[in-house]
């Protein structure tokens, strides 16, 4: 961060620098090349979770599916999950929740790649839980 070499080719690099750099990373990451044989990641990853409970639901240990996509950044490192207001902590693919209560919940998470990037933006899925209506299901079923 801060280095002269990031962004610093001025020239027509595209016709004159490979399309990656040593490691197999794509060149450009940020508006212009970076000097040297090594191409800094600027570019944080997206996030997105792939499956999620119902909602409404009766489940109070969700389980949640989510991945990272960096284009052709560095690749993905790691994710960081929090439920509802809980702070963030490391998690992984499939994440379930302890047990939760009645009512609403918000599940969030994003991606961090391996320069460090951190999806600005974490994804997140707002759902409710109702045991409550369950327990009193068969009585009206009846």
């Amino acid at each position: 961060t801060g280095s002269p070499a990031i962004d610093g080719v001025t020239f027509n690099a595209p016709n004159s620098a490979p399309a990656t750099d040593q490691r197999g990373i794509a060149r450009p990451q940020g508006a212009l090349y970076d000097i040297g044989s090594y191409e800094a990641d600027a570019i944080p990853p997206n996030t997105t979770i792939d499956s999620t409970p119902p909602d409404p639901s009766n489940d109070t240990t969700p389980t949640f599916t989510f991945s990272g996509d960096d284009g052709t950044g560095s690749g993905i490192a790691s994710f960081m999950c929090q439920m509802d207001s809980g702070g963030y902590s490391a998690c992984a693919a499939p994440f379930t929740s302890l047990a939760l209560l009645d009512g609403s919940h918000t599940f969030y998470v994003y991606a961090i790649d391996n320069a460090g990037n951190a999806d600005a933006s974490p994804a997140f899925y707002t759902w409710t839980i109702t045991t409550v209506f369950n327990l009193f299901l068969p009585l009206i079923l009846r």
